[in-house]
């Protein structure tokens, strides 16, 4: 029987404190409306709070390979289990139930919620792996232990119990024998036994900061003028700086402003910091001062010659280990060029407050590179209220790992993402002032820079 490494679900109606739990919400009054689709968990929600959750079990030297990489997402739909309910009973009938994640080089796989009344992560087991087809056969009943070995009976049955099994589905009771429970009653009673007079349903406190860095990069720049005024020029125009080019010459000049450390020379160019720390100071002197926008274009383009940057106008691009390369010829220490993990980013933001160098791929396999420059573990706790007032006693909590991105774009999708979802096209959890979307995500082929000393 495969072992579980992490398992959030009791048998008898009980839930135990999770990594995420429902927002206050997400219980609503008894006999609410039908709203279709209004418990539904995106998905990247729900790899985000298993990406926190992996970052705790694997990131801390419990696991020899580290925070593993999800290689296949399923989903499993209601109309999958057999006996789910008639959409003429009382009460909400989801669309998706769960989502099933398996992790690369056979190294097990999760169960997520996909509906917000159930918990966010269900299973997480050490090896092995799962389909959503050997679960609706299990759930239904179509398969014998000898042929299908799941880690726990208990979320066998439990899978039965969210269809319908045994119950009456989600909103009709209990966990295991009646489904999701959705009336704040029939919650409190879950959770905490049978309810006080008074009790009128949840609240979540303010988040508290755990492990926090602010933003360090305080510049913003881009890839085109001032910035590319150095760079090649290709049929009449100046080719763009290069992402590569661009978040190394921040992470140069946030170190500068910060540590006063800064390469005097790159090749033969030699730099005036004076005056390119005046641009960094004040980001309006390089619209105003050609002298300051000069110095600064002249790091961007040699930082892109020792890259040896493929130019292009419209792209231009290096790879992690030409960047791994630069790194060590303008003086860094300790450089090293690592598969994206969570503890290495908190090694980089927390331990040594130094921003960092991350690259990935779109699902068009397109390559970007940016800047982590920004930690936040963070948790709040879910209390109950009776009688208007808030319980002394919290019945759970919800923490978030987070990192603030500086991609490059001038600002555009700046902000505090969760750790390894790094979705533009969505608002960042704590977005930047002044968030614009890209039409893009850069969740693929994650890889990162580590260093230990500037010179």
């Amino acid at each position: 029987m495969k072992q579980l490494r992490l398992f959030l679900l009791l048998a008898a109606g009980l839930f135990l404190t999770s990594c995420s739990e429902p927002q206050p919400d997400e219980f609503p009054n008894p006999d609410p409306p039908p709203t279709v689709g209004r418990h539904a968990v995106p998905i990247d929600q729900a790899l985000g709070e298993l990406h926190d959750l992996l970052g705790v079990i694997d990131g801390q030297g419990t696991r020899a390979g580290g925070v593993r990489t999800i290689a296949q997402v399923q989903t499993l739909h209601a109309q999958a289990l057999a006996l789910t309910r008639s959409a003429s009973e009382p009460g909400e009938q989801p669309e998706e139930l769960l989502y099933v994640v398996n992790f690369e080089d056979d190294a097990g796989y999760a169960v997520l919620g996909a509906d917000d009344r159930l918990p966010g992560v269900l299973a997480v087991t050490d090896e092995g792996s799962l389909t959503t087809e050997e679960l609706v056969r299990a759930a239904n009943g179509q398969t014998t232990p000898e042929e299908f070995t799941f880690p726990n009976e208990m979320l066998m049955n439990y899978v039965s119990g969210i269809g319908g099994i045994g119950g009456g589905g989600i909103g009709g009771g209990g966990i295991g024998g009646g489904g999701i429970p959705t009336g704040p009653f029939t919650d409190f009673d879950t959770q905490l036994g049978n309810p006080p007079a008074g009790f009128e349903g949840y609240e979540w406190s303010d988040w508290k900061n755990l492990e926090y860095v602010a933003p360090m990069v305080t510049t913003r720049w881009h890839q085109e003028d001032p910035f590319n005024r150095h760079c090649p020029v290709i049929g009449g125009e100046t080719c763009v700086a290069g992402c590569a080019a661009i978040a190394m010459a921040q992470i140069v000049a946030s170190n500068h402003l910060h540590h006063n450390v800064s390469p005097g020379r790159i090749g033969n160019i030699s730099l005036n910091w004076t005056l390119i720390r005046q641009g960094i100071i004040d980001p309006d002197l390089l619209n105003r001062n050609s002298s300051i926008a000069n110095q600064v274009a002249l790091l961007v383009a040699a930082l892109g010659l020792k890259l040896g940057m493929n130019y292009g106008v419209t792209q231009s691009g290096a790879s992690i280990d030409d960047a791994e390369y630069c790194f060590k010829y303008i003086g860094y220490k300790g450089v090293n060029n690592h598969t994206f993990r969570p503890s290495y980013v908190r090694t980089m933001l927390w331990e040594r407050q130094r921003p960092t160098y991350v690259r990935a791929v779109n699902a068009q396999k397109e390559g970007h590179a940016w800047v982590a420059d920004g930690w936040l573990y963070r948790r709040r706790d879910q209390y109950a209220v009776i009688f208007g007032k808030r319980s002394d006693y919290s019945v759970s909590n919800q923490t978030q790992t987070l990192m603030h991105c500086n991609f490059g774009w001038g600002g555009r999708c700046d902000g505090f993402y969760h750790i390894g979802l790094f979705n533009t096209n969505e608002q960042a959890v704590i977005p930047d002032i002044d968030y614009t979307p890209v039409d893009d995500d850069y969740n693929g082929g994650k890889r990162m820079i580590t260093y230990t000393e500037m010179y």
